[in-house]
C-alpha cells in the first residue's frame, strides 16, 4: 500500500493489506478507510471488510464480511455514511451477475439488503448526487450482453434501504463496462470502460447533470483521458468540486501504474421552464438561437403544444453527438435554454429538438448555429 503526496508529487510506502485483494472497493468515510470485497489468487472471491486508519498507518481488527462473496465488479456508492454495493458477480465459478443492493452501516458494523435493482448486472458504474444513485452500463456474463442502459435510485431519506428505481435512457457513450464515477459540484462524472469484451478500452469522459426533480438534465463530453483505460475502480478519487484523479487500470492485458487528473470546467447551464403571459402556445417550433453567432453562451427557445419527451442535442458537422442539453418528459409550455460552449471549438453546429407525444406523434426540427472564439 502508499500514500500519495499531492504537494511533493511522491509516492510513499504504507502498512500493506493483511489480505490481498483486487478490484475491489476502497471508501473513505471519516478518518477510515474500508476496503470491500474483491479477488485474489488464494482465497479467491472475497467478502471481507479491511479497515485502515491513517492517521496511524494501522489495519484494524476486520468488519462484519458481505453476508456472501461478491467477485468484484460491483458498484459503490457513499449515501449517508453508508456504502452501497450495487450489482456484481456471484461466488458462482464463471460469475453470475446480480440485482442485489447491498448496504453496509460503518457505525453499526453491519449488512442490510435495500431495494432490488430491476435488472442483474456486474461492471457497472454508479454516482451518488444527494440521495440518488446513478447507475451506468455494466454487463451480463452468462448472456455476453453489454449495457448502454441508465437507472436511478431515488433512495428514502427516512428509510435508506428503501430505494425508487427509474430507467433514464441510454449512457452516451454507448454500452460500457468497468467505467469509474465520481461527484464533483456540476454533476456525476463517468470515465474510461471498456466497449465490450473484445477490449476496445475507451477514455471517454461524460458528467451527467439531474434536475431536483430527478429527472437527467443533460450529459456532457469532457475531454478524454490521455490513457485510455479500464478497471479503475468503481469510486474515482475526487475533491468533491472540480477535480477528479484517475489512478491505475487495465489495458491491453497490463495492468497501468498512470495518475491522471483532470479539472472540470464550468459547464453550460439549462434554464428552466418560462411561463409566457400569452399562453399556451398554438404549434410545435424550435427558434433560431440568440445571439447567433454567439461566444460562448446562447438561448434556445422551443415550444411544445403537447406533452411528451423532448430531447434537444447538439451536434458537430460531421454529424456527431456534442452535448444533449435536454432528454426528459417535458409539459405544454415554452422553453428557454441556455448553453454555454466554453469547452467547444469554434465553427458551425447544428441543434435538434425531437418531440415523441404520447400516441406516437413525433416533432423534430433542426436549426444551425456558429459558435465565434
Amino acid at each position: 500500500m502508499q500514500r500519495y503526496n499531492t504537494k511533493s508529487g511522491q509516492w510513499i510506502a504504507r502498512t500493506n493489506m493483511p489480505v490481498k485483494a483486487s478490484s475491489g472497493a476502497a471508501i473513505t468515510i471519516g478518518n477510515k478507510i474500508y476496503v470491500i470485497g474483491g479477488y485474489n489468487n488464494v482465497d479467491k472471491t472475497l467478502n471481507k471488510v479491511q479497515i485502515y486508519e491513517p492517521s496511524s498507518d494501522t489495519w484494524l481488527t476486520e468488519g462484519t464480511p458481505m453476508p456472501s462473496p461478491v467477485k468484484a465488479d460491483f458498484g459503490v456508492a457513499v449515501y449517508s455514511d453508508m456504502i452501497y454495493i450495487v450489482g456484481g458477480d456471484s461466488a458462482v465459478e464463471g460469475g453470475v451477475p446480480i440485482n442485489n443492493v447491498r448496504v453496509y452501516n460503518p457505525a453499526a458494523n453491519t449488512w442490510n439488503e435495500a431495494t432490488h435493482l430491476t435488472h442483474s448486472v456486474a461492471k457497472c458504474a454508479v454516482g451518488v448526487d444527494q440521495n440518488r444513485l446513478l447507475v451506468a452500463g455494466g454487463s451480463n456474463r452468462q448472456t455476453f450482453s453489454n449495457f448502454d442502459s441508465v437507472h436511478l435510485g431515488i433512495i428514502n431519506p427516512t428509510n435508506p434501504l428503501e430505494i425508487e428505481w427509474r430507467y433514464m435512457g441510454s449512457f452516451p457513450g454507448g454500452a460500457m463496462v468497468r467505467m469509474s464515477a465520481a461527484k464533483v459540484e456540476s454533476g456525476i462524472v463517468f470515465v474510461g470502460g471498456d466497449s465490450g469484451y473484445s477490449s476496445n478500452f475507451r477514455g471517454n469522459t461524460y458528467v451527467c447533470m439531474l434536475t431536483d426533480t430527478h429527472s437527467i438534465k443533460a450529459w456532457f463530453p469532457l475531454p478524454d483521458m490521455p490513457t485510455k483505460r479500464s478497471n479503475m475502480g468503481p469510486m474515482l478519487a475526487c475533491n468533491g468540486s472540480d477535480s477528479i484523479w484517475a489512478v491505475g487500470g487495465f489495458l491491453n492485458g497490463v495492468q497501468q501504474n498512470k495518475c491522471e487528473v483532470l479539472y472540470v470546467p464550468e459547464l453550460p447551464e439549462v434554464v428552466a421552464v418560462r411561463e409566457y403571459a400569452e399562453g399556451i402556445p398554438s404549434v410545435f417550433s424550435l427558434k433560431q438561437n440568440f445571439p447567433n453567432p454567439f461566444n460562448p453562451s446562447t438561448i434556445i427557445h422551443f415550444d411544445i403544444i403537447q406533452k411528451g419527451i423532448a430531447t434537444l442535442k447538439v451536434y458537430n458537422v460531421l454529424g456527431q453527438e456534442v452535448v444533449t442539453l435536454v432528454n426528459e418528459l417535458r409539459e405544454i409550455g415554452s422553453y428557454d435554454v441556455k448553453m454555454n460552449a466554453s469547452t467547444l471549438s469554434s465553427g458551425v453546429y447544428f441543434y435538434q429538438l425531437r418531440v415523441t407525444t404520447p400516441n406516437g406523434k413525433i416533432f423534430s426540427e433542426t436549426k444551425k448555429m456558429i459558435l465565434v472564439k
